[in-house]
């Protein structure tokens, strides 16, 4: 339904998809860091990770010019860099996110399982911690600065699934409106006939619209 309302907006204001010039204003809404951060501080946060990223990399080339044209001696080790906190989130297989979309595929897989097999497998990062008081918690080394995250409610809300009776009811509605927005509804999200294929997740469809993100700002010509 947002997407419908975002394509419907886009053609009320007269919006072509395939103009290549145009100005944009590319809002960053900040890391968040609470005394309780779930899943949706992750989301934001590793937004802010590839949003710094392309931020470093941008003052990086625009410092590189200046040092060459003041003739001043430069070494691009000193530059920060957040590659590293950017592959603990979204690296596959072993990247956060990978890891969580794999628990949700897994026969009583949990919340607490999840959890401990990123302890495992990220044991001596940087970017990672644990708080030995707090088993269900982990803690990223942002950019930014730690966050620490609770993972209780992660594979629900990773999934992110109706009922497959909600989403029947929705597609034999007598309202034309109400049943196209869930016809592609099996299509996506893995049910149906046939071979049953593998669900798509928040994350990974969240990874994907980021990508995309990044691949338009990449094109732009920052200022």
């Amino acid at each position: 339904t947002f997407l419908y309302l975002v394509e419907t907006i886009n053609r009320s204001i007269g919006f072509d998809p395939k103009l290549k010039l145009f100005v944009g204003v590319l809002d960053i809404f900040g890391f968040e860091c609470f005394k309780f951060n779930s899943f949706e501080q992750l989301c934001i946060n590793f937004t802010n990770e590839r949003l710094q990223q392309f931020f470093n990399t941008f003052v990086f080339k625009q410092e590189e010019a200046l040092y060459k044209k003041e003739g001043i001696p430069w070494d691009p080790l000193d530059f920060p860099d957040n590659q590293d906190a950017v592959d603990l989130i979204q690296q596959k297989p072993s990247g956060i996110f990978a890891m969580l979309d794999e628990e949700c595929l897994v026969v009583g897989g949990s919340d607490l399982g999840f959890v401990n097999k990123l302890k495992k497998q990220h044991q001596g990062n940087r970017r990672f911690d644990i708080i030995k008081q707090k088993q269900n918690w982990f803690i990223v080394n942002h950019f930014a600065g730690p966050v620490q995250y609770c993972v209780d409610q992660f594979l629900d809300k990773n999934k992110d699934q109706l009922s497959i009776d909600c989403v029947q009811v929705m597609q034999s509605s007598t309202n034309s409106f109400v049943q196209a927005r869930f016809e592609d509804y099996n299509k996506k999200f893995g049910e149906g006939e046939g071979k049953k294929k593998k669900p798509v997740t928040l994350s990974s469809e969240f990874k994907e619209q980021l990508s995309e993100l990044m691949q338009t700002v990449d094109k732009t010509d920052p200022h």
